[in-house]
């Protein structure tokens, strides 16, 4: 498409706004007017959305090719994207409820993978602390020595209530005699 020009006096020069070009003092004092231009159309909103995501089979992730948060998640027109696929893709979603991520990634954007679900419920599924804390019992239990080399025998080890853990009784004393 070829460079538009001033159609106020026919002078040749580019249009920078409104349909005229450094002429546009004269429709301003009002000594002429205002050349009516036709809108120019763009793409649609969803056309602009999909562009930016990375489609692939329907059971897998779509990912997020534009900009993102800091946190990872991807944002469109000041939003996050996963809750505006779901919103093109499946419909609106109610202002309590929050898109949770069935598959664990942040910047899917497959309607398929994402729930609208109230934020209680969000957290319940959180899945990095079942996961870290899995990985966290499962190294304490294969360990035979704390870090400063106590063996960790049935009568030196002590097993943390609520985690499951297994620390050394020696370390563990030194530790609390130090906060006292």
């Amino acid at each position: 498409m070829g460079e538009r020009t001033c159609c106020l006096l026919n002078c040749g020069k580019p249009v920078h706004a409104r349909g005229v070009c450094s002429h546009y003092m004269r429709c301003w004092r009002g000594e002429a007017e205002w050349p009516v231009v036709a809108p120019t159309v763009g793409p649609s909103y969803s056309d602009r959305f999909w562009s930016k995501v990375a489609r692939r089979e329907p059971q897998d992730c779509w990912l997020w090719l534009a900009s993102k948060y800091p946190n990872g998640y991807g944002q469109f027109d000041h939003q996050g994207a996963h809750r505006v696929s779901y919103q093109l893709a499946i419909g609106p979603i109610s202002d309590e409820l929050v898109i949770d991520h069935r598959c664990c990634r942040r910047d899917c954007v497959n309607p398929a993978h994402l729930q609208p679900v109230t934020p209680a419920v969000n957290v319940q599924r959180g899945y990095a602390p079942p996961i870290a804390a899995t990985r966290m019992r499962e190294w304490s239990a294969a360990r035979t020595h704390c870090s400063r080399g106590h063996e960790l025998t049935p009568q030196n080890t002590y097993v943390t209530p609520k985690e499951g853990w297994r620390q050394c009784r020696i370390c563990r004393a030194g530790r609390k005699k130090n906060r006292r």
